[in-house]
């Protein structure tokens, strides 16, 4: 169940946006998007409630 999913690494993807889905996975506490292409972050991961490290650098 990918409601389960506390770790998320998409680094190095190319990604240009932040998939929309992510703000579904309410018990993801780490989160790193580091080295893609993308340029804002929708407000959306802001109301991610476990959501404690996110790296974008």
């Amino acid at each position: 169940n990918m409601l389960n999913i506390t770790r998320l690494t998409l680094s190095h993807n190319k990604l240009q946006t932040v998939p929309p889905g992510l703000a579904n996975l309410v018990n993801l506490e780490i989160l790193n998007l580091f080295n893609n292409h993308i340029t804002e972050l929708p407000i959306s991961l802001s109301q991610m409630p476990k959501l404690r490290i996110l790296n974008v650098g």
